[in-house]
């Protein structure tokens, strides 16, 4: 699979980015340094963290980012990856939109300080605020790319009216758009209901209808379905709340066998189902061991015709 190229980012975007939420809290410094390593000699660039991760664990906070800068300085890899990191999102426990440039702004500077950099590659919105004016978001989007502290803006769980809304401002100001989108989505459809966060924008028909129009790239989050492809894991009563119904245990199905006739894990047939997608797409992996980041890599090289992708997307009752 070829790398995308996005606006102001001079490294290449590999298809699969590394998500690192638990890096440094419940995955320890030197097993995510393990993964890191085996993730940039995969072919891997883009490596996904956030001021807010890990803030609800024991001496979590900023842990994620403050591994990947000691990562970064350890092995000098600083030119060779794609350093991506977000702000904006609500603290537990009162949930409060921080969607402003206020808050913004504390957030970046203090993921900066972690990360030991003075700029990131790409800066996400975490979340949107729906009753903010896109000027008044973007304005301030611009004003740090300006200042050299980020070099290209992306949005994540905002919709896809929204982003069109801000790109349109953009090109109107001759000024640099949203570059991506960050939402839920996977080859199993989430559940009405399943998610309690109703800040969390998930793929639906609506969504993925104007992503096929607009091209714009979509990183997708729990592209993994947190393990649920995995036969072990369809039992779990979290899995069942968020994944179970009549069309996702029809792929699954589909999953199942295709995995078994090409000789490849199920996981494998869930990520290549996104490089067939009408528009960019780049799923975010968690990887807790060696064995699950080398599997997740090994599905880069794994094409499906469109018969196969037919099947997956649309089986048959």
């Amino acid at each position: 699979m070829s790398p995308l190229s996005l606006p102001g980012i001079t490294v290449p975007i590999s298809r699969l980015a590394l998500g690192t939420m638990l890096y440094g809290s419940r995955i320890p410094r030197e097993d995510a340094f393990v993964l890191l390593d085996a993730f940039a000699a995969g072919g891997g660039t883009v490596l996904d963290t956030a001021n807010g991760y890990a803030g609800w664990l024991p001496d979590g906070a900023g842990r994620s980012e403050t591994t990947i800068g000691e990562w970064l300085r350890e092995t000098g890899m600083r030119e060779q990856v794609v350093v991506a990191t977000k702000g904006g999102q609500p603290r537990r426990p009162d949930l409060t939109n921080r969607a402003n440039p206020v808050e913004l702004s504390r957030d970046l500077a203090e993921s900066l300080d972690r990360l030991g950099l003075p700029s990131v590659d790409l800066y996400w919105f975490h979340r949107d605020n729906p009753e903010a004016p896109v000027d008044e978001l973007m304005t301030w989007a611009w004003a740090q790319i300006d200042a050299g502290r980020f070099h290209a803006i992306g949005a994540s769980n905002w919709t896809h009216d929204r982003i069109t809304a801000a790109n349109r401002l953009a090109g109107a100001e001759g000024r640099p758009p949203l570059v991506g989108s960050q939402i839920g989505w996977s080859l199993l459809e989430t559940r009405t209901g399943g998610i309690g966060d109703k800040s969390l924008v998930h793929m639906n028909p609506e969504q993925y209808t104007g992503y096929a129009e607009s091209k714009i790239p979509v990183f997708a989050y729990q592209a993994q379905a947190r393990g649920f492809f995995s036969p072990e894991k369809r039992q779990s009563e979290t899995h069942l709340q968020r994944y179970d119904t009549p069309l996702n245990r029809r792929r699954l199905v589909q999953i199942d066998a295709l995995a078994a006739q090409r000789g490849l894990t199920q996981n494998q047939v869930a990520l290549a189902w996104f490089w067939s997608q009408p528009f960019p797409c780049v799923p975010v992996i968690g990887a807790r061991t060696l064995g699950q980041l080398r599997d997740s890599l090994g599905a880069m090289t794994v094409v499906l015709d469109r018969a196969e992708q037919e099947l997956l997307t649309n089986p048959s009752t």
